[in-house]
């Protein structure tokens, strides 16, 4: 992980964005509130995170992540 950003919903829930890289890789990905209040204690920089999810259609190279481990 390396950034987090925390936004609001329109329901005033935390959400947040985040960056993921690897040695070969960046994208981002959308944490929607539900995933983000049962896990935004894993989420730190630096972390190694088994994020499961789809990728978003059109030409973004975000993940929308379902499950954290």
């Amino acid at each position: 992980i390396n950034k987090v950003n925390i936004r609001k919903d329109k329901n005033d829930n935390e959400m947040a964005f985040i960056g993921l890289q690897d040695k070969t890789y960046q994208f981002d990905a959308v944490i929607f509130s539900k995933a983000w209040e049962a896990n935004k204690d894993k989420f730190e920089l630096g972390k190694v995170l088994l994020i499961e999810g789809k990728k978003s259609k059109g030409g973004f190279q975000i993940l929308r992540a379902n499950e954290i481990k």
